[in-house]
């Protein structure tokens, strides 16, 4: 005869910050964690549950998908959907986690075939009333829907809710609450210069290369010779990862004179034999610094 198995406990979703049990098989949401009503929701459900010889109730089974249940399904998805070609997770899978605080604190319970259009601006409130700028809080409107989009997909949604969603139009600039964010500027000069002197010669490297050029920090960081042409007079970076390449895009970089006498230090010192390793070494940086301390 086989042994008992364990009862289902309760669990705290570290990306929504609610709790939840597995029952047969399927995760059941009873609130945020540390809230003391969940014990008794929990309490009951488990009681029920193994009152009904260790199924979920029909009457139960039969119910819609809740919102948080629809979260906590789409996560799993972008935990395999979005990643880079090195199979490291790419910054939407924390975007994601973002937009979906405010949607399981206010819906967490609430059927998917029940979330409508007034729930959708009243979650846009949310993020207004929060201080959100109104960029940001168009591209979490947008993820939500995104998410109810994959449902309907996977057939967990009622085509006509997504539908439905769609139809909410972007805040447009100065038409709304929504506070609106300042244009990204270049940095000065005069405040970049004085930290070229306090920094380790790898980061004042990266720095120089990234005012030279308007790379980005991470494919400073990132580049190697292999990544490097060198046949013309201007050198090209075509850097391994980068922003758009889940796009199919590719991005050339061009490194002009002063950048590369930025590199040419670098370049002399790597061995041919390990091309793809980073120009930029942060053990090295450290050794040096610590050596200077």
């Amino acid at each position: 005869m086989s042994a008992r198995k364990p009862a289902p406990t309760l669990k705290r979703h570290k990306a929504t910050g609610h709790s939840y049990a597995r029952f047969s098989g399927r995760q059941v949401w009873f609130g945020r964690y540390g809230d003391p009503q969940i014990h008794l929701r929990f309490a009951a459900y488990l009681a029920r549950w193994e009152a009904n010889g260790r199924q979920i109730p029909e009457e139960i089974l039969g119910s819609t998908l809740s919102v948080a249940d629809l979260v906590a399904r789409y996560l799993e998805h972008a935990e395999v959907y979005y990643r880079k070609s090195d199979g490291t997770p790419t910054h939407e899978i924390e975007n994601i986690r973002y937009t979906a605080r405010p949607l399981i604190e206010c819906f967490a319970e609430l059927g998917v075939a029940e979330f409508s259009l007034g729930c959708l601006k009243q979650y846009r409130e949310r993020l207004i009333d929060g201080g959100l700028r109104r960029s940001t809080v168009n591209n979490r409107v947008t993820r939500v829907v995104r998410i109810f989009g994959w449902g309907a997909q996977e057939e967990l949604v009622p085509p006509e809710t997504y539908g439905g969603l769609k139809a909410l139009h972007p805040l447009k600039r100065n038409r709304s609450r929504a506070a609106e964010g300042a244009p990204v500027q270049a940095v000065a000069w005069d405040q970049v210069e004085p930290v070229l002197d306090r920094v380790a010669r790898q980061v004042r490297a990266m720095i120089l290369l990234q005012w030279h050029t308007g790379m980005r920090p991470g494919e400073a960081m990132q580049l190697g010779l292999a990544d490097i042409d060198r046949r013309g007079q201007v050198w090209l970076y075509l850097p391994r990862q980068h922003k758009t390449e889940h796009h199919g895009r590719d991005r050339v970089i061009p490194l002009g004179p002063r950048a590369q006498g930025v590199l040419q230090p670098f370049l002399l010192r790597v061995p041919a034999a390990v091309p793809d390793e980073p120009l930029f070494s942060p053990r090295e940086a450290a050794v040096e610094r610590r050596a200077q301390d």
